[in-house]
C-alpha cells in the first residue's frame, strides 16, 4: 500500500524549473521508465558524476520518494510516475525511440 506522501506527488505539477529541467535533460540523457503506476522520469550515471546526479535529485525532489543510490559503479534516482511524466514521453518519444520534438522551440524558455 501507498503512503499519502507518495500519492500526493503523484499529483503534483512541475514548478517551471522542473519543466526547463525536464525538457534540457530529455534532450540529453535523461529518460522517462514505464512503471506500473504510469511513468517516471530517471537519473543515471557513473559514480564519478556524482554530484552532478545530487544537483539533478534536488532539483526533482519533490517527486522523490528515496534519495539517490549506488549501484556497480553508478549513481542514479528516480521519480515516482506521475502524468506530467506520460505527456513528456509522447513529446519525446516515439515508441521507444527518444526523437527532438518538432515543437521544441515552444517548449524552451528564451533568455532576454
Amino acid at each position: 500500500m501507498e503512503s499519502v506522501k507518495i500519492w500526493e506527488m503523484r499529483e503534483k505539477s512541475l514548478t517551471p524549473l522542473q519543466e526547463e529541467f525536464l525538457v534540457g535533460t530529455l534532450l540529453g540523457d535523461g529518460c522517462l521508465l514505464w512503471t506500473t503506476r504510469g511513468y517516471c522520469f530517471r537519473a543515471h550515471h557513473g559514480f564519478k558524476q556524482k554530484k552532478y546526479i545530487e544537483w539533478k535529485y534536488r532539483i526533482m525532489k519533490e517527486l522523490v520518494n528515496t534519495p539517490p543510490k549506488q549501484s556497480c559503479g553508478s549513481y542514479y534516482f528516480r521519480t515516482v510516475s506521475n502524468p506530467v511524466f506520460s505527456e513528456y514521453r509522447q513529446i519525446f518519444y516515439r515508441g521507444n525511440r527518444k526523437i527532438v520534438p518538432d515543437n521544441l522551440r515552444d517548449l524552451l524558455t528564451p533568455w532576454d
